[in-house]
């Protein structure tokens, strides 16, 4: 997940809450059950990086970042 204006990969924001995501969880293996904290996490930063696009103006930026955690949430988990 990434690209212009909607995916984690573009946010500027600072590493370490990814960091503490997986000192708190773990990288876990790639499996059904260890997918749920993943996309939480996921939806989570995206719903920031929104708020993070409102409050600087980037209209536009904000309707990707809807879209995007739409996918997210559609995402088979």
């Amino acid at each position: 997940m990434g690209g212009p204006g909607g995916g984690l990969d573009d946010a500027d924001g600072p590493q370490n809450t990814r960091a503490a995501f997986f000192d708190s969880y773990g990288h876990a293996e790639e499996t059904e059950n260890s997918a749920w904290p993943w996309h939480v996490y996921k939806v989570h930063h995206l719903g920031a990086l929104c708020l993070e696009r409102h409050r600087l103006g980037n209209e536009a930026c904000v309707g990707n970042s809807y879209r995007t955690v739409v996918e997210e949430l559609g995402a088979p988990f």
